[in-house]
């Protein structure tokens, strides 16, 4: 019934992500460190984070799936830079 009720709530803030919502600080860290690496991605596509150490400390606390999210982070991350050169 628990991981149901988390699937409808993922279908939910993807919904919700796609109308491009202005996010504080507060709601991203929110996502970071409770949602998986889908959701993330969705809140990467409307809004750049930015890597500080608060963020990395964020989603060190995410124990499902904090190794996917650095690596999606750090892939948009290069992405950006090479964007720039």
């Amino acid at each position: 019934m628990r991981l149901r009720r988390r699937d409808k709530g993922q279908e939910c803030l993807l919904l919700l992500l796609d109308e491009q919502p202005e996010l504080d600080d507060a709601a991203v860290n929110i996502i970071l460190s409770q949602w998986d690496e889908n959701i993330v991605a969705a809140l990467l596509d409307i809004r750049e984070v930015e890597i500080t150490d608060e963020i990395i400390k964020t989603v060190a606390g995410n124990m499902r799936s904090r190794a996917k999210i650095m690596e999606l982070l750090l892939q948009r991350e290069a992405e950006t830079l090479e964007m720039l050169e």
